[in-house]
């Protein structure tokens, strides 16, 4: 899928903000960003801050590339899956995939339509072009902004 983390970064930062930055405290557009992070620093209410703030990623340790297949397998999967099923696929453990699990189960009860939308996004994209790569998918790009969703957790 990425081979790196901060791949993952920017793809997430591509499909939240699309070159336009913006705080998500006060909206401003000021902000500036950290040399060895990948955060930034809003110029105009003074607080740092990165992509996953507010998102089902946020003040999570467990690695981007995780969440990204976790979410593929769980569309893939009608979101139906149990955590062992889960934790195995990801080559994880089982407490690892039921906190995923809980997260992205909390953003499905919180918007049904929007997750049936992209389970069916992914059924046509299957059947319409098989051989297109993940990050290059209509589907994959919903899904991850289905995870950028703003959530209180």
């Amino acid at each position: 899928m990425f081979p790196f983390k901060l791949d993952c970064i920017k793809y997430l930062e591509q499909l939240r903000w699309s070159n336009q930055i913006k705080c998500p405290y006060c909206k401003s557009k000021y902000n500036t960003s950290f040399k060895r992070e990948s955060r930034y620093h809003c110029n105009t209410c003074f607080t740092s801050f990165s992509v996953m703030i507010g998102t089902v990623l946020h003040n999570t340790k467990l690695d981007l590339r995780k969440w990204f297949a976790a979410i593929v397998i769980i569309v893939q999967s009608d979101g139906h899956i149990s955590c062992r099923n889960l934790a195995k696929k990801l080559d994880t453990n089982r407490n690892t995939c039921n906190f995923i699990n809980q997260r992205i189960n909390k953003l499905i009860n919180y918007n049904k339509q929007a997750f049936q939308s992209l389970v069916e996004a992914y059924v046509i994209e299957q059947i319409k072009k098989p051989n297109v790569p993940l990050q290059k998918s209509i589907w994959f790009q919903e899904a991850i902004k289905f995870l950028l969703k703003e959530i209180r957790m």
